[in-house]
């Protein structure tokens, strides 16, 4: 039987973000969230400590012409903690398990010490302060900022009249008081208006308490008043009891599953980015956009189609969080009308699309004939493997396969077919590479191919006869093969790849789809060549460009070791609290590194290539690298609704548990030459298949464990030692540690 040895508060605490200096800089802060309602806490310029304010559902409803990309996040302000005296030291601390902050600020007047978190549940931000000295006067005060769209800061409106600006912007926002709760509420040009409400009691003790939150009314006005109920009802719960349930939530979050490597830098960003995933979404809030509930200035305020709300949801499914992940499926499945009127009007009838960028609140996001045609074909990618993991029925016949429709619907209107039968698409655009408009664009032909064969399987699987059925098969008959030349892989028909880009996205049929197929020899060289030429062209190269080149190795080519060196070169772009910048700040990049640390330990991707048969391999331990020489993970969650738990010692694998909850048929590829039953509720039959692969007649609620021989392991899960020299808290902005390029800890 599994024991679970892991003592959580003490474990995390080896991985919590640790300050002796307090940076400036958003990307060097300590961030609170649940889900909707935000703050990122970081040293205002005046030498305060600010707690800058983000509500993800705070939008324009409203787009500036020739600034904005789509409705964008708008600003809401910050509570600064200001001391009377001059800062002499101070700390600060992230506790990941109780999920807030704390820190100490001392001054030639006295001592200020803190702590603050955002409620799990309520929309409710604490800061605590006790004080010692003239510092029992700290001032405790927000700052609004008036909510114009960011956009405005990165592109200046030089070319505008002061007049059209005026028009295009809302009125500053007001602030009152009444019954000693304080308001700043912002109205909206388009109607509504969002408001931030506070209030602050002291106890006889001296000890100091702000309670606030942040709400948001639209189309009408209201949240004033939504705001300052809200800060009463919080205010006059119990304290104790308050901080109690918000602890629950987390402490119930963090056990779902449990992965450890003798690697301390990856092993602390792994779990940062756990914390981080359930501080921005949760599966009835916001949907996760480019800042997630952290906005600071930025020229991407929006959800942006392409990569970063993909890539932003890689952690979830794995790590057995996914429930999460209905933060984005269910808008998604609410979005039907919108999506439809995305495409264009001849395609309306039977077709659902979505462009580069929208709000997270309105997923109106025009696209066309030319343009992304297939982002919204890719976030059903996120959508089939969230299925996968689950395998809910219903999720697939009623939501799942009408969308993956739609969406794949969309190309029969961008299809020729050629004299000799072959099936070409129109001109498409490879995002985000400049003059990638294409006919034959590889990042659709891929998206295209992928959802045919899928349709099929899931067709299939429903026992549906659609009528689209013989559409799909001459797809995948007749669709051209991918353009390809001596480098590898082209952008498209009439594009070479012959130029620095960020995006893998001509790169689809190797990741995330997986149409080449590493056992060909042809494919094999193929896909080598296109990634090693796509990696030399470094001059636009980005961090998420190193976690996909990742995940192509371990995938494609089993290649752990290539994968962790891709993986180390992001590093460089790693800011001091986790987060990532480019122009902006943006963080899907870090939450989608999770994915390449879970493919060198755990993978299981339906292969579309065995259409309409719905079959992937779960592999353990296939691409994990030489430098992991001690690993283990438990209840990490494979597609076919399998829970899998493995450790790895001394570089060799010692055990293995897969428990099925679907009764999906389990295959399994492991470096165990001869896998052995160790523990069951009865004689499993393990069988030989071809590949390397062992198939194991698991049923639904079976729970089996194989090692490589008869004698029974030491089945604890508990945290590996870490390489021995190896330092604990890592991130943030601890003594031994200077920030170099991207924000890298340099010991």
């Amino acid at each position: 039987m599994i024991v679970c040895n892991i003592d959580w508060p003490a474990f995390l605490a080896r991985h919590d973000l640790t300050w002796t200096d307090i940076g400036e800089q958003w990307e060097q802060g300590a961030f609170l969230g649940n889900g909707m309602l935000g703050a990122m806490i970081y040293k205002d310029a005046s030498g305060s400590l600010r707690w800058e304010m983000g509500r993800s559902d705070v939008t324009a409803h409203f787009q500036i012409p020739m600034f904005d990309w789509a409705d964008p996040r708008l600003p809401i302000g910050d509570f600064l903690l200001s001391p009377v005296g001059n800062v002499r030291q101070e700390q600060m601390r992230l506790d990941l398990w109780n999920a807030e902050a704390r820190g100490e600020i001392v001054t030639d007047r006295g001592v200020i010490r803190w702590r603050s978190l955002i409620h799990s549940v309520d929309m409710g931000l604490l800061i605590e302060v006790r004080a010692e000295g003239e510092e029992i006067d700290a001032d405790l005060s927000f700052r609004p900022k008036h909510g114009v769209s960011p956009c405005l800061e990165f592109y200046e409106p030089v070319h505008v009249s002061r007049e059209w600006l005026k028009a295009h912007t809302p009125p500053e926002p007001v602030v009152s008081c009444e019954g000693g709760i304080h308001c700043a509420v912002q109205d909206l040009l388009a109607g509504g208006d969002y408001a931030t409400a506070w209030t602050e009691q002291r106890d006889g003790d001296g000890t100091r308490r702000l309670w606030a939150t942040v709400a948001n009314s639209w189309p009408r006005k209201g949240a004033a008043s939504h705001a300052i109920q809200t800060v009463r009802d919080i205010a006059a719960k119990d304290v104790d009891g308050w901080i109690e349930s918000h602890r629950a939530w987390w402490h119930d979050y963090f056990p779902r599953s449990f992965v450890s490597i003798s690697d301390p830098y990856w092993e602390s960003f792994y779990w940062i980015q756990m914390y981080k995933i359930a501080s921005a979404t949760r599966s009835d809030r916001a949907l996760i956009d480019s800042q997630g509930p952290w906005l600071t200035s930025t020229p991407w305020p929006t959800c942006v189609w392409n990569l970063n709300v993909q890539l932003s949801y890689w952690p979830l499914l794995t790590s057995n969080r996914g429930d999460l992940g209905e933060s984005l499926y269910t808008k998604l499945d609410d979005s039907i009308a919108t999506l439809r009127m995305n495409v264009p009007d001849l395609c309306r009838r039977d077709a659902l699309g979505i462009g580069r960028a929208s709000s997270c609140v309105d997923l109106n996001s025009r696209t066309s004939a030319g343009w992304e045609t297939g982002n919204l074909t890719w976030v059903c990618h996120n959508y089939f493997r969230h299925y996968r993991c689950c395998m809910d029925q219903d999720m697939l016949r009623d939501r799942l396969y009408p969308m993956l429709r739609g969406a794949v619907n969309f190309y029969f209107y961008l299809m020729e077919r050629e004299d000799d039968g072959t099936i070409h698409l129109l001109p498409t655009h490879s995002p985000e590479y400049g003059q990638g408009t294409t006919r034959d664009a590889n990042y659709d032909l891929a998206l295209l191919r992928w959802g045919c064969a899928t349709l099929l399987s899931l067709a299939e699987r429903l026992g549906i006869e659609d009528e689209r059925i013989p559409d799909w098969r001459d797809v995948l008959e007749h669709l051209t093969p991918p353009p390809v030349d001596e480098s590898g892989l082209r952008v498209g028909r009439d594009t070479p790849f012959d130029k620095s880009h960020r995006h893998f996205s001509h790169l689809f049929s190797i990741f995330p789809l997986g149409l080449l197929q590493p056992e060909i020899e042809e494919e094999r060289e193929l896909a080598k060549r296109s990634i090693e030429h796509w990696l030399s062209l470094d001059d636009e190269l980005q961090g998420y460009t190193f976690l996909a080149a990742s995940c192509m190795y371990s995938r494609f080519f089993h290649d752990g070791d290539r994968a962790l060196d891709l993986l180390n070169q992001l590093k460089d772009y790693i800011q001091p609290n986790t987060m990532y910048k480019e122009n902006g700040p943006v963080i899907e990049t870090p939450l989608a590194a999770t994915e390449s640390i879970h493919d060198m330990l755990l993978q299981s991707h339906t292969d579309p290539n065995r259409s309409p048969v719905m079959q992937s391999v779960i592999k353990v331990f296939i691409a994990t690298p030489k430098a992991w020489d001690d690993v283990v993970f438990h209840n990490l969650r494979a597609e076919g609704a399998f829970l899998v738990s493995a450790s790895r010692a001394d570089g060799i694998t010692q055990w293995i548990r897969i428990t099925s909850e679907a009764g999906e048929r389990c295959l399994i590829m492991t470096d165990l030459k001869q896998p052995v039953q160790v523990e069951g509720a009865r004689r499993f039959d393990i069988t030989p298949r071809s590949g390397g692969i062992f198939e194991i007649d698991l049923k639904a609620g079976e729970t089996i464990v194989i090692a490589d021989s008869s004698d029974i392991p030491d089945l604890t899960v508990k945290p590996v030692p870490h390489v021995p020299g190896a330092t604990s808290n890592i991130f943030g902005m601890p003594s031994d540690t200077v920030p170099l390029k991207g924000g890298r800890p340099a010991h």
